[in-house]
């Protein structure tokens, strides 16, 4: 047997970056999906309920976002609102909707606030009849949001488990 025999060659040595490579991803991929599925809207009877008598403090911010190769901005709204039993807070509708006529509230009318208070979301706004932001319009915001972070999950495993089997083929 002979020396050259006895040392390990190229393809005798794991891939180390392809390896780390393929942790990386399946990492992303895992987060992705986790990030997906929390991003999902709660039921409507899950929201906490929020009264509110008369105009409501707000500003109104400028958010910068970057997903990919799109980037911009939009405008949104920070509400402050006692909540029952959890005290002051600064809510804002989801992202791109508007809780509308906050501005021209009366004195004494009553605004209902449907929120997540975990992510400081308002779903539902409503007074006096009317539907200032609507429930079904703040969930498929969250909806469609979840489902891209999902995807964006399922393609980076796929991408893995295609460069898993890729190393185990070329071993």
């Amino acid at each position: 047997m002979s020396e050259a025999e006895a040392t390990p060659g190229p393809a005798d040595v794991p891939n180390v970056w392809g390896v780390l490579w393929l942790i990386a991803v399946t990492l992303m991929g895992l987060y992705l999906l986790a990030q997906g599925f929390a991003a999902r809207p709660p039921e409507r009877s899950a929201l906490t309920a929020a009264d509110h008598i008369g105009p409501v403090s707000y500003s109104m911010p400028l958010v910068s976002y970057s997903r990919g190769r799109s980037r911009g901005t939009y405008r949104t709204q920070l509400i402050s609102l006692t909540l029952p039993g959890f005290g002051w807070m600064q809510v804002s509708p989801p992202p791109t909707l508007w809780v509308d006529d906050l501005d021209r509230l009366r004195a004494d009318q009553r605004v209902r606030f449907l929120i997540d208070r975990h992510f400081r979301i308002v779903y539902e706004a409503t007074t006096e009849g009317r539907t200032l932001l609507a429930y079904e319009a703040s969930a498929a915001n969250r909806r469609g949001r979840g489902l891209g972070l999902i995807l964006a999950g399922l393609f980076c495993l796929g991408v893995a488990g295609l460069h898993g089997f890729n190393m185990r083929r070329d071993a």
